[in-house]
């Protein structure tokens, strides 16, 4: 048997980014020598200079996460920068008429990643996990990116574990295809505290002109918030308008 291949630094970097994931967005170091597959010293080192540089941030106990420095070049990319350029306008005339979170996400494999959040004051707190990634088939975000997916894209989905965040989340295939199926036929996905206790979200498509998802817009409130036909109608329309202007 061949001895496996040393890897690059860039790549034992890469690979303890890796260990990150939605299920999994907060880890110890040892956490991430396990997961990365990495010898202690070498975790020990890599993870320093991480933190230097905010490729990665400790939380208050510890812990590592995801550092905003991340998101920041993340925001750069050349997928995400036109696209955000152009919500940006619309994305603030909903913040400003909502008072809560407005959101801006894109599809990575299985997550959907949020490029941009505006919010407000008052907006109702978020989990320290929500705040970056959340699960194609717990937020609206990420349903609103899976439900208009291709039918083959959507089975590979389906067929693989399905987390439970909360109580309410939907970890059974075939429920969770029927309510992608219901979202595709409304325009838009209204999820109730699937990903966090005590909040809602309603998220709608954004298309390109030959009618491809690119991303989602959605607005996340709490669970109570009282005038649910007002959001969606906000929501779906600044979506539409969004997909409009690409």
């Amino acid at each position: 048997m061949q001895p496996e291949p040393s890897r690059s630094m860039l790549t034992k970097a890469s690979d303890i980014l890796a260990a990150f994931s939605v299920e999994h967005p907060v880890l110890t170091q040892a956490d991430i020598t396990r997961r990365a597959n990495l010898p202690h010293s070498t975790t020990r080192r890599l993870v320093a200079e991480m933190l230097e540089h905010g490729m990665l941030e400790r939380t208050q106990n510890g812990r590592l996460m995801l550092g905003l420095r991340l998101w920041e070049l993340g925001s750069l990319s050349q997928r995400v920068l036109p696209l955000r350029d152009t919500a940006i306008p619309f994305m603030t005339v909903l913040n400003q008429a909502l008072g809560q979170h407005v959101q801006l996400a894109v599809r990575e494999g299985n997550e959907a990643v949020i490029v941009e959040r505006l919010s407000a004051t008052n907006a109702v707190g978020l989990a320290l996990d929500l705040r970056n990634r959340v699960s194609l088939h717990a937020s609206a975000a990420g349903k609103a990116l899976l439900a208009f997916a291709k039918d083959a894209e959507i089975a590979d989905f389906l067929a693989q574990p399905l987390p439970e965040f909360t109580p309410e989340t939907i970890t059974h295939p075939e429920r969770l295809r029927r309510n992608l199926d219901d979202i595709r036929r409304q325009g838009y996905a209204l999820v109730r505290e699937e990903t966090q206790l005590g909040i809602a979200a309603v998220a709608a498509p954004i298309r390109t002109q030959r009618r491809q998802t690119v991303a989602s817009l959605s607005v996340v409130v709490p669970n109570d918030f009282s005038d649910t036909q007002k959001l969606v109608h906000g929501v779906v329309a600044a979506a539409k308008s969004i997909s409009g202007a690409l």
